[in-house]
């Protein structure tokens, strides 16, 4: 029982796992080298938005955000998908979506940090 109530408080709401240090060195150390690799595909993209005004411009970003450090965080397990067992292209979507559940308080925070400070 007191196992178990360690595990709840270790994923509880008040905390983020990007404060832990164990999950800081494992996961959000090789997902910010990801993250800055898919910075510019996301910028591409993002170019064309920007003959609308703000809240179009906001709007998309915080979407591409999102699914840019989901596919970063994502990441660990799609090179274990390639270390151990054969790449299929669905493990990309499957290992962000994991990462997006996951870690969802996290990356919420990492957006609005990026867009508190690119749109003041």
């Amino acid at each position: 029982m007191r196992f178990l109530r360690r595990l709840v408080s270790f994923f509880s709401d008040q905390k983020l796992l990007n404060e832990n240090p164990i999950f800081k060195l494992i996961v959000f150390t090789p997902a910010s080298l990801i993250s800055s690799v898919l910075v510019i595909p996301f910028i591409i993209i993002c170019l064309p938005f920007s003959i609308f005004n703000t809240s179009v411009q906001k709007n998309a970003t915080k979407i591409l955000l999102y699914v840019q450090h989901s596919l970063s965080l994502g990441g660990l397990y799609v090179v274990e998908e390639l270390l151990f067992k054969d790449f299929q292209c669905y493990d990309i979507l499957i290992g962000s979506s994991l990462a997006f559940t996951g870690f969802y308080r996290s990356i919420k925070q990492l957006v609005n940090e990026t867009l508190d400070k690119t749109f003041p």
